[in-house]
């Protein structure tokens, strides 16, 4: 190990085998030590395409007794910066020196990848990782006795070369955070030595190569060959594309395995009994899949696993978890069908009631609001979060609201918020986000993407949701709402889920997965009742058969007017219901327009347009402040608005409805007194087009 000396500080610099920095002052008698000229221009010819005079400059045959002055070699663990250059000179007798290590990492270099790197054919690291790269991989890379390979957190696209299969050196090879293909090629194979393949899209996996293995995004199913790769320690699939759903995969034999990641997979069947043989497994995730039956027995040896999330599958019968109660280690078994009361919470989790899928309130429902300042504390109406449970992690306020997060290390696979308690009804879900993570510059900061899938009952409403782009840069906020969510129990669940897409290493690894600032859920009641005063007898503006008219002030200032079902009224379901279907499919100006209609318990209320005139009857034979002065030109108008109205009713609409109520009452006025026909609660369908119907 050597050092590299630095402003207040000193740094550690580690090599393979034989320490490389070497010193040999002529002042002391030894020999020169020089490059070979070929080296030399080569090096010359990299520094001029990145442009790195700051760092290389009078690169010369002497410059490996000079790497400090002539590299300038930097390492700055905290900003991530690692600028270094290393040569081997124990070549013909210590007279000839080679580059045998290049660390350009964390510069924000920007262009193509010189193909120059490849001609040096002594070169066993490189690390190019961090920076603002562009364009394909060289070819030429495959000439490099490469040890270790790092592009990682780059913008470097099209395919990777064939000829990185002739690198039968590598034992690292980091693609990360990249926008390469798809598939790997068939060459890979040839990596004999391979021990890390980090992070790509993989397609096909030749069934040689590597000790450890991770994958995301893999499309199509896991290929059986896996079985064969009796080496690999760190198996990771997770989010495959397609929804074909595929029984466990037969991993019996990788017995050296230490991770097994099979997440949102569609596996179904049972989990294999041999899972509990593999004695080097220390992390175990088939979460978010569709696994039945009960927990092997095999699993539950305390000394085994370290991390087990099996949470979001059909796991069935009681739970027997002897090794969660033996141990402290993280696990998460929520979101299953387990039975009887489990001797322990559901992994971290402070209540066995989080293993009931729906998390049914335990005992009246009251809500309807919540406020939740995600990551933050109690601000205005908004209540604070400041959980920071992962790798498995629940916290609930009693009947109000719950989260929960999956996931390992830093960042959360899966978060859940819970609406608690809430009362039957359809509510408005509003989202609020912001990219705190990512910066705007041309740096490798600025090539993070943070993306993810958003889940509202269920329900996908943003798929490949990314922040920066929808919010036009990071540090900016926007808001994604979401109207008519129904709540048929008592918990709305509002699901985030990281699909495996975009990056996981910039500007830090395990910044990636969901993320959102705040939520919040009104009512549709609770903002009518707002708007209305709570039924204020004081805004109320007409009744009819079906029930009082308010008017209503919503926060925007909208104004509506609100019909709401009496409670003396014998027909007034049947009126409520048969004015939804029949005016919800019907648009003209001279009908009314209904905005939509909100329940909540046995609370029934239409919400209509406002209409600033009342009825026709007020205008006619209403109070003598109500009373309007109506000229022989207006009722004309009025008289012909109605008219019109019928007219689409009986003959223009694709339905032909009667409306059988026609009457001054329900005919509203608009403020430039246009006619609007009302009240569809006794209209009848005409399916036979008869030209009578007795009402």
């Amino acid at each position: 190990m050597g050092f590299v000396f630095l402003a207040n500080k000193i740094a550690p610099v580690f090599g393979y085998g034989i320490l490389a920095l070497s010193f040999f002052i002529n002042g002391f008698g030894c020999q020169a030590q020089l490059l070979p000229p070929d080296e030399v221009q080569t090096l010359q010819t990299i520094s001029r395409k990145l442009e790195l005079s700051r760092f290389w400059n009078n690169i010369s045959d002497a410059s490996c007794n000079r790497l400090n002055e002539d590299f300038n070699n930097t390492i700055i663990v905290e900003s991530k910066i690692f600028h270094n250059v290393s040569c081997e000179c124990s070549y013909e007798n210590n007279t000839v020196c080679h580059i045998n290590r290049i660390f350009l990492k964390g510069l924000n270099l920007t262009g193509v990848l010189p193909e120059e790197f490849g001609r040096l054919a002594y070169l066993e690291e490189l690390d190019l990782s961090l920076n603002y790269f562009y364009g394909s991989i060289p070819p030429s890379f495959g000439g490099a006795p490469l040890r270790n390979l790092s592009l990682f957190g780059n913008r470097l696209n099209g395919s990777i070369p064939e000829q990185i299969g002739n690198i039968t050196t590598l034992r690292k090879l980091d693609l990360e955070d990249n926008q390469l293909g798809v598939s790997l090629p068939q060459t890979i194979g040839r990596l004999r030595n391979l021990e890390i393949l980090k992070k790509m899209l993989l397609e096909q996996v030749p069934c040689s190569s590597s000790s450890i293995l991770s994958a995301n995004s893999f499309r199509g199913t896991i290929p059986e060959s896996f079985g064969n790769l009796k080496n690999l320690t760190d198996l990771r699939i997770s989010d495959l594309v397609g929804s074909k759903a595929i029984p466990f995969p037969s991993l019996r034999g990788l017995t050296k395995l230490e991770r097994l990641i099979l997440r949102n997979c569609f596996i179904y069947g049972t989990i294999p009994s041999y899972i509990g043989e593999l004695t080097n497994l220390k992390t175990l995730d088939l979460s978010f899949n569709n696994l039945t039956s009960q927990i092997p027995k095999e699993i539950e040896n305390p000394t085994l696993l370290e991390l087990t999330f099996l949470n979001n599958n059909s796991l069935t019968g009681e739970v027997r978890p002897s090794w969660m109660v033996q141990t402290r280690k993280d696990f998460d078994l929520s979101y299953n069908n387990f039975t009887g009361s489990p001797p322990v919470p559901c992994g971290n989790m402070v209540s066995v009631w989080c293993f009931k899928k729906g998390l049914p309130c335990p005992g009246k429902s009251r809500r309807r609001s919540l406020y939740i300042n995600c990551g933050g504390p109690n601000l205005d109406e908004y209540e604070g979060d400041e959980s920071t449970g992962v790798p498995s992690y629940f916290f609930s306020l009693p009947e109000k609201w719950a989260y929960s997060s999956t996931g390992v290390y830093i960042a959360a696979v899966s978060l859940k918020y819970y609406g608690l308690c809430l009362r039957k009804g359809r509510y408005k879900v509003k989202l609020h986000f912001a990219e705190i993570m990512f910066s705007d510059d041309q740096t490798f900061s600025s090539l993070g993407r943070r993306i993810f899938d958003v889940s509202i009952q269920g329900n996908l409403v943003l798929k490949d949701f990314n922040i920066m782009e929808e919010a036009g840069g990071p540090g900016k906020g926007i808001t994604k709402t979401f109207d008519n969510v129904f709540v048929n129990g008592s918990t709305l669940e509002i699901h985030l889920y990281w699909p495996g897409k975009g990056a996981t290493a910039i500007p830090d690894r395990g910044v990636y997965g969901p993320l959102i600032s705040a939520i919040a859920i009104t009512s549709y009641v609770r903002k009518i009742n707002s708007a209305t005063g709570n039924f204020d007898p004081a805004n109320k503006i007409g009744e009819g058969g079906f029930g009082p008219v308010y008017k209503g002030v919503l926060s925007d200032g909208g104004v509506i007017a609100v019909k709401q079902l009496s409670s003396k009224s014998k027909q007034g379901t049947r009126e409520f219901v048969n004015e939804i279907g029949m005016i919800s499919a019907l648009q003209h100006p001279n009908l009314v327009r209904l905005f939509g209609c909100c329940t909540e318990g046995n609370q029934l209320l239409l919400i209509y347009e406002y209409m600033e005139n009342n009825s026709l009857a007020r205008a006619l034979f209403g109070r003598d402040d109500n009373r309007m002065h109506l000229d022989w030109p207006t009722r004309k108008k009025i008289l012909l608005g109605i008219a019109r109205g019928l007219a689409y009713l009986h003959e223009e609409s694709r339905l032909k409805i009667v409306h059988r109520d026609i009457k001054a009452t329900n005919v509203l006025l608009d403020r430039d007194l246009n006619a609007k026909i009302s009240d569809f609660g006794l209209a009848k369908l005409d399916e036979e087009e008869h030209t009578h119907i007795s009402t």
